[in-house]
């Protein structure tokens, strides 16, 4: 008798930045979590990305932001991402996690036009993304 193979359920992640034009200052979560080494997700999982301000800042509007990933050994080849390596997320802000597997970084940049009519420019370094991880 032939196993049928159920299909793995997806799951939708968030990753949410706050800045602060006050100390040009950022900080992120992970699925509302922060201080996390890996934000560990399955293929086919989407990501849905946030840029927003620090509750006792001023804001302001997202003009741009990009985000470039990039494997972490010379193994993997792709992209994290269906969207690519090199994606706008002034276009779309919910990723979905492609089929290579492995451990990725990435980093966003974005810019923010104030109320004041200055511009602030920001940089989140370097979270890492595991794609294949072992699901509870």
């Amino acid at each position: 008798m032939s196993e049928i193979s159920q299909p793995v359920p997806t799951t939708d992640h968030t990753f949410q930045v706050y800045y602060s034009k006050a100390d040009r200052q950022i900080r992120w979560k992970f699925d509302g979590a922060d201080d996390i080494d890996t934000c560990k997700v399955y293929t086919s999982d989407s990501i849905a990305f946030s840029i927003q301000p620090e509750a006792d800042d001023s804001g302001g509007a997202v003009v741009q932001s990009v985000l470039l990933s990039g494997s972490q050994s010379d193994q993997t080849k792709g992209a994290p991402f269906e969207e690519g390596a090199l994606i706008d997320l002034s276009q779309t802000m919910k990723l979905k996690v492609g089929t290579s597997t492995g451990l990725w970084g990435f980093s966003i940049a974005f810019t923010v036009a104030h109320a004041d009519s200055t511009t602030s420019f920001y940089f989140v370094p370097d979270p890492e993304l595991q794609v294949g991880s072992i699901r509870a």
